[in-house]
């Protein structure tokens, strides 16, 4: 079922009372009272990630924390979305901010959106994306995006038949942990 109770992109088989509940609850233990904000509590970037526009949260990775100005213009993003509903201005962050904390995530969220919109080649190229900037990475929320990202455009390839392209990532990435046969 899809709903847009605060996300734009996600999909839940929940239903919009039951969801209500939910959160009404977390908000409770939270000591947050419904409709009540904490915005002066948190920075920006910590509202962002609060803001649920796809499946998940929209989280920055990386070693250092988005800058003001990338959050801001981030923020405006989320709020034009929410009339628009676009993904393009998403894209245009990612292209003007190619080096941003943000970019990762957005492209897996984008991706997995695309994906489930038929639109694999799309989804391929971002989940390509997010592998190649991860991939030597330390262990941290770009190496869990770049490792999601790794088995998705895997599991798509495998789904597509492009073996080419498929068996030189395998080997490359899964060949060290091969086991010998018995």
């Amino acid at each position: 079922m899809l709903f847009r109770h605060r996300g734009l992109f996600t999909r839940s088989s929940l239903g919009p009372g039951c969801f209500h509940v939910l959160l009404t609850f977390f908000l409770a233990i939270q000591g947050i009272k419904p409709g009540e904000t904490r915005a002066a509590d948190a920075t920006l970037a910590q509202r962002i990630t609060t803001e649920l526009v796809f499946e998940g949260p929209i989280e920055w990775a990386g070693e250092a924390a988005p800058n003001d100005k990338q959050s801001q213009e981030l923020w405006r993003i989320l709020q034009e979305v929410r009339v628009t509903r676009s993904p393009e201005p998403f894209e245009e962050f990612i292209r003007g901010n190619p080096q941003s904390p943000w970019a990762a995530s957005l492209k897996t969220h984008l991706a997995k959106y695309y994906f489930d919109q038929g639109r694999v080649t799309r989804a391929l190229g971002h989940w390509e994306a997010v592998w190649n900037e991860s991939k030597t990475g330390p262990e941290g929320k770009l190496k869990a995006l770049g490792d999601q990202a790794l088995v998705l455009w895997g599991k798509t390839l495998s789904s597509l038949g492009r073996l080419e392209t498929l068996e030189p990532l395998m080997a490359e990435n899964f060949g060290a942990h091969q086991s010998e046969p018995a």
